[in-house]
């Protein structure tokens, strides 16, 4: 992703705070200055409103009036919306003016004509991502055979064009079936997205394995950056901005975001002053579903759903006083027919931004806005928390619908009563509205599911941003080389080049008994063999051996796999027979041990223990269909639940990012419905997966393939497919933030010129004075000065704590504000490992010439 080094500025604030008004006022005064300014809102309704204000505004100017436009279905041809767009950008005259466009439409077009010339607001937060969700057992090829897919991370695989013809069918096309295809086929076209699958799914129904159409086919798309940043300024407004959803799936991609100020003050408050109004009343203790409303309970006799109950409870509650309400689509008809008598009015599903609700004074939301497990999935793979996605999704949508009422009048104080679904949204909804009242809906016997309780993770906002901030910080770790496999194979790099990217104290201080420019000086062996053969682990001859002289090394991955294979064939008295390996190189020099973590120098290939669980080995491979691995059976087992698994990787790791790719293994298989031993023990219901989790760490040995001691013939099944790539796995990593990654650099394939050492100090010096210039701008200055600060730090020509504390004492000095330096230095920072590659050419002279 690549945001242009270009911040995303953002106007956060609760509902009918005025940003839209404000931002109406602010385009049409930037307008009048000569620029040109593009509104982006969520509907045609919102253009309606806010349209009429803007041009009102305009004219009333007493100097030359300000242009501005509008491009929609109501004031363009049928079906020429986008082709009118593209035809005024391309000649929109010199003067400033404001265009009203809809958000839909901004994002589909599929040029823009000098962006650098336009500013653009986008009023709501827009939707980051889209999903394609259907069932293809046998017509898949539609869209499969148009795409191909590679390698992207644990679970992930991205997704391209392939053939480019069928895809423009499939998204412009009249076709009544390709229109099933058209959204993911424009947003695998757009450059402005990047579309993934999950590797499971997607290789699955390739392969006809979907069991008669039980699993459909799923391909998300996910809007980047580069949509709005292409522009001279980006300005994004929504509620509770730094909850959304856009927000969490930027922010771990590296994007920058800064309130806008002028906009930011212009707002009428902050936090909401009328929470004194809201009672809010919630029906269930459980967490609410679909299946969980579906479900039938008995009343007077005849069985109905919890959603039915819950609507005809909310109601009695209401009383004859007129209310708005808010359904799922497939109850809106039974909801219509209940409330026929009523005075109800449906809410639409996207109420954003809509002020002609506001005499209502009661509000129903009886609904589930929970994403599909398989949604889920996808966006915790980008560090998304269950909590985050509930927060994002479900309780921002019930919020939107529940500020659409009276309580966008800042003068009214008539009560207003709400009623939700369950008392995890209820709470949501009461910390927003400082004062209100919180109570169970009486009389409310629902169908349950079992105890659930909204956790708390933060006492308040601020800690949540403290929290949020913090791991932002903790993603800044240790720096891990990986992936340089292909290259000593091919002859592509040097012992000289292997031993400054491993060995070298630039990467980590634990190895300085090794000179940075003569690996044959080494004390435990001579690295220059990694150049022409293959290091595939250390043998041993018992749990207990510390010999680890013995080491394996074979020409390539499949005389690997083969050498695995003779071993099967073998046969011991017991297990305590055989050898065992290690994937690790050991230096028995460093710490007090001779295989412990602190000798471990580097890692190949992963290892797993599977015992005494549910998950047959044939499930563990269709979780990563496409990736090779060996499975075999135990000495004393031929049970297809107990096995060891070999995956080769494509490079060399380090302890850390061993661990990592571990721990994404694991994520992957719980994903799929599977528990850990431990979660068993405590009662989960949930098969178990069975991986032993004291054998996921680089010191530990797994006995090698062999006929089981009963005699029989066991099993060892080769998956044919790609090695883990260790660089994709690490940089995409889908832990959950709250578990940082290390940070992965990667290897450039040619040094910079080398410079002496002490140009570093004279160059940060040189950003540093720049933080206070108005010109570049202080933000901006001290952001750059950050960015190449610590990318210098890391490379070993600074010391940390001297730039973050130059750098904050230059901030003070420049009068920025306190709230705006840790930001502003941690995105720095965290965007720093993207420069390191350039300095470490200074390191390495200045190591030599000192």
């Amino acid at each position: 992703m690549e945001i242009k080094g270009k911040r995303i500025f953002t106007v956060s604030s609760p509902a009918s705070a005025g940003k839209t008004d404000a931002a109406v006022t602010y385009a049409v005064d930037m307008a009048a200055k000569g620029h040109k300014v593009i509104i982006a809102q969520p509907t045609k309704t919102c253009i309606d409103e806010w349209f009429a204000k803007a041009l009102e505004r305009a004219r009333s100017r007493r100097k030359k009036p300000v242009p501005v436009y509008r491009f929609d279905s109501s004031t363009c041809e049928d079906g020429q919306v986008i082709t009118t767009i593209m035809g005024h950008l391309k000649c929109p005259g010199e003067e400033g003016q404001v265009l009203f466009l809809t958000q839909q439409a901004l994002l589909r077009l599929p040029y823009f004509h000098r962006p650098e010339h336009w500013h653009v607001i986008v009023d709501e937060i827009p939707a980051p991502d889209v999903m394609f969700c259907r069932h293809l057992p046998y017509n898949h090829e539609i869209i499969t055979s148009a795409i191909s897919w590679q390698d992207y991370s644990a679970d992930n695989v991205k997704v391209a064009a392939k053939d480019n013809a069928k895809l423009r069918r499939l998204a412009d096309g009249d076709d009544a079936v390709d229109a099933e295809f058209r959204t993911i086929a424009r947003a695998i076209l757009d450059p402005d997205y990047d579309v993934f699958a999950i590797r499971e799914n997607i290789e699955r129904t390739v392969a006809g394995d979907t069991e008669t159409g039980k699993y459909p086919l799923y391909l998300f798309g996910v809007l980047k950056p580069s949509a709005f940043t292409k522009f001279a300024s980006a300005i994004i407004m929504g509620a509770h901005f730094e909850e959304s959803l856009l927000h969490h799936l930027w922010a771990v991609q590296g994007a920058v975001f800064e309130p806008h100020r002028q906009l930011t003050n212009a707002l009428r408050f902050q936090q909401h002053q009328n929470g004194h109004r809201v009672s809010i009343h919630y029906l269930a203790d459980d967490s609410w579903s679909k299946k969980l409303g579906g479900k039938k309970v008995t009343v007077d006799g005849s069985e109905i759903s919890n959603t039915i109950l819950g609507l005809t409870k909310a109601s009695g509650l209401v009383g004859d006083q007129p209310f708005l309400y808010q359904v799922n689509k497939d109850v809106e008809d039974a909801a219509e027919e209940l409330f026929a008598q009523l005075p109800a009015t449906a809410l639409p599903h996207k109420p954003h931004g809509m002020n002609k609700f506001s005499e209502f004074h009661n509000v129903v939301v009886v609904a589930s806005f929970l994403p599909t497990p398989m949604q889920c999935r996808f966006l915790s793979n980008f560090g998304i928390t269950p909590d985050q996605i509930r927060d994002a999704i479900c309780h921002q949508t019930v919020y939107q619908a529940v500020m659409r009422c009276s309580l966008r009048d800042l003068h009214c104080d008539v009560p207003v009563r709400v009623v939700v679904t369950d008392v995890g949204v209820a709470q949501w909804l009461a910390d927003q509205f400082p004062g209100c009242t919180m109570v169970h809906a009486p009389g409310v016997q629902l169908a349950k599911k079992g105890k659930w309780q909204r956790k708390r993770l933060h006492a308040d906002n601020s800690a949540r941003v403290r929290a949020y901030r913090k791991r932002q910080d903790e993603q800044i770790g240790e720096v891990e080389l990986a992936n340089i496999l292909p290259g000593i194979q091919n002859g592509k790099i040097s012992p000289l080049r292997l031993a400054n990217n491993i060995y070298s104290p630039i990467v980590t201080s634990k190895h300085d008994h090794l000179p940075l420019a003569d690996t044959s000086a080494s004390d435990f062996m001579d690295l220059s063999i990694l150049e022409r053969e293959l290091f595939a682990g250390t043998l041993f001859r018992h749990i207990r051996d510390t010999n680890t002289t013995r080491h394996l090394f074979l020409k390539s991955m499949g005389d690997m796999i083969e050498w695995l294979r003779r071993c099967h064939g073998l046969t011991y008295q017991n297990k305590h027979s055989n050898m065992l390996i290690s994937p690790t190189l050991f230096n028995p020099t460093l710490g007090d041990k001779s295989r412990g973590r602190e000798n471990a120098v580097i890692t190949w290939g992963i290892w797993l223990d599977i015992d005494d669980g549910d998950m047959p080995y044939t499930a563990f491979a269709k979780m990563f269909a496409g990736k090779s691995m060996v499975v075999y059976n135990t000495a004393s087992s031929t049970n297809d639940t107990r096995y060891r698994v070999f995956m080769p990787t494509t490079g060399y790791m380090m302890a850390e990012t061993y661990d990592s790719i571990c721990k994404q293994i694991i994520k992957v298989v719980q994903s799929n419905g599977y528990c850990s031993p431990r979660q068993r023990k405590r009662g989960s219901a949930k098969p178990c997966h069975g991986i032993d989790p004291t054998k996921l760490s680089v010191e530990n040995m797994m006995y090698l393939p062999c006929k089981p001691v009963d005699g029989s013939d066991g099993f060892f099944q080769v998956f044919d497919g790609d090695p883990i790539n260790p660089t994709l796995w690490v940089q995409n990593n889908i832990l959950p933030v709250d578990m940082p990654p290390p940070v992965l650099i990667a290897v450039p394939d040619e040094l910079p010129m080398p410079e002496d050492q002490s140009h570093a100090t004279a160059f940060f010096d040189r950003l540093v004075t720049a933080i206070g210039d108005v010109i570049l701008g202080r933000n901006c200055g001290l952001y750059r000065a950050s960015l190449h600060g610590f990318a210098m730090a890391s490379a070993g020509l600074l010391d940390t704590w001297m730039v973050e504390t130059r750098l904050e004492q230059a901030a003070f000095a420049a009068g920025l504000e306190k709230r705006e330096i840790g930001p502003t230095i941690r995105s720095g920072r965290y965007n720093s490992k993207n420069q390191i590659g350039r300095y470490m050419g200074w390191a390495a002279h200045g190591n030599v010439a000192a």
